[in-house]
């Protein structure tokens, strides 16, 4: 897989802010097709010449580079569809990434600036197709792991010809099953206002269980055996009600041992035991008379 530049493509921000804040061409009305396209081919000694220039701050040099490579920049959008960016739009992240690619080109690889731009300008246009088409935004590490997942799911459909399963896509792709599952499901979310039953009059969000939710029949009896232990445990003396406390965490701290509970109290085990004891038995029968069970 092609390597991902660590800075996140969000316009204004990082990087790419720096590439368009000196670019002249990416400054004011949106491009379009026929006006910086027919720029004249740069040959391999002015594109060298250009390049360090450029990357020695020289912005008519940019511009003069990224006139000359308009024409990958459009020949490679046009093969992109986004349902909230137009061809402009996506011109101009391609024009972005080819900036970035112009200030990272070495010179000294043997190529030509347009072979290396290539990767550049598409990995800015896929970022923001991905950002404009769904409704939650990925990482860009999950974004190129989604990617894996989809072609390796597409490979097998046509290679088994049926709808493959997780665990196939999971080996196919080297993933584990459970992160193909998370992975897929971020493609088509659910939203809750989806009417659901035989006549779709139900919206999912009035059926779908939340498993963090207190169950208000065992709320309420937990809140009245709360207040209920509180009362009885009024009826013990002030040692008795200590060791209740430290023993089961009444108090809310941790449940101590009998060891502890002695060492605490200054008392012996023995001594301590016989007052926890002595203390659960005057609970019973305070909670019995009280008609608790």
């Amino acid at each position: 897989m092609q390597p991902y530049v660590t800075t996140a493509n969000v316009p204004g921000t990082g990087a790419f802010a720096a590439t368009t804040a000196r670019s002249p061409v990416l400054a004011g009305t949106p491009l379009r097709p026929n006006a910086l396209t027919d720029a004249r081919l740069l040959s391999v000694t002015e594109e060298r010449r250009l390049i360090e220039r450029a990357q020695a701050g020289d912005d008519r040099a940019r511009e003069r580079l990224v006139e000359a490579n308009m024409r990958l920049v459009y020949s490679v959008a046009r093969r992109y569809r986004c349902r909230s960016l137009t061809l402009d739009d996506l011109v101009q992240e391609g024009a972005i990434g080819l900036l970035l690619a112009i200030d990272r080109f070495d010179v000294r690889q043997g190529c030509r600036l347009a072979t290396y731009a290539t990767h550049w300008i598409r990995q800015s246009i896929t970022r923001s197709v991905e950002r404009g088409d769904r409704l939650i935004r990925l990482p860009v590490q999950a974004s190129g792991e989604l990617r894996q997942v989809e072609n390796a799911r597409a490979a097998l459909q046509q290679r088994l010809n049926r709808e493959p399963d997780v665990d196939e896509v999971a080996a196919e792709c080297g993933f584990s099953s459970q992160r193909v599952s998370d992975l897929l499901g971020a493609i088509d979310p659910v939203s809750l206002d989806t009417l659901i039953g035989p006549d779709q009059e139900v919206a999912l969000s009035e059926v779908a269980a939340d498993e963090d939710a207190v169950d208000p029949e065992a709320g309420t009896l937990a809140e009245a055996g709360g207040h209920m232990l509180r009362r009885v445990m009024e009826r013990l003396d002030a040692r008795e009600r200590r060791v209740l406390e430290m023993r089961y965490g009444l108090s809310g701290e941790a449940p101590l041992t009998l060891k502890d509970v002695s060492a605490i109290l200054r008392i012996s085990r023995e001594g301590a035991r016989q007052i926890e004891v002595r203390a659960l038995a005057r609970l019973r029968h305070a909670l019995h008379a009280a008609e608790w069970d």
